[in-house]
């Protein structure tokens, strides 16, 4: 079973604000101490917490995903099709 925010919090004596705000890399904007941030990362790293890119998602409200469709059905349009795709998709990036 993988391992949550809300357990890293438990073992480290925290909130599980706390641990969302240093495992996000924003501890510092709310002056939570250097040694309460470095207890909650050696908590996650002996729990082998993994982010939940899911939840996270969920929890901000954005995917950060980009659809395309491709309704090709000739070999000449499908190469097109993906040719567009990756320029999409590296513009994307950009952003």
């Amino acid at each position: 079973m993988a391992v949550t925010q809300r357990e890293v919090a438990r073992r480290a004596g925290v909130s599980p604000a706390t641990v969302s705000l240093v495992l996000s890399g924003r501890a510092s904007e709310l002056s939570i101490s250097r040694e309460c941030a470095e207890k909650v990362r050696a908590t996650a790293a002996r729990l082998g917490y993994r982010g939940n890119y899911h939840a996270r998602a969920l929890a901000v409200g954005r995917a950060m995903t980009l659809g395309f469709v491709n309704r090709a059905q000739d070999d000449y349009a499908g190469h097109y099709g993906l040719a567009l795709a990756t320029g999409v998709e590296r513009r994307a990036r950009d952003l």
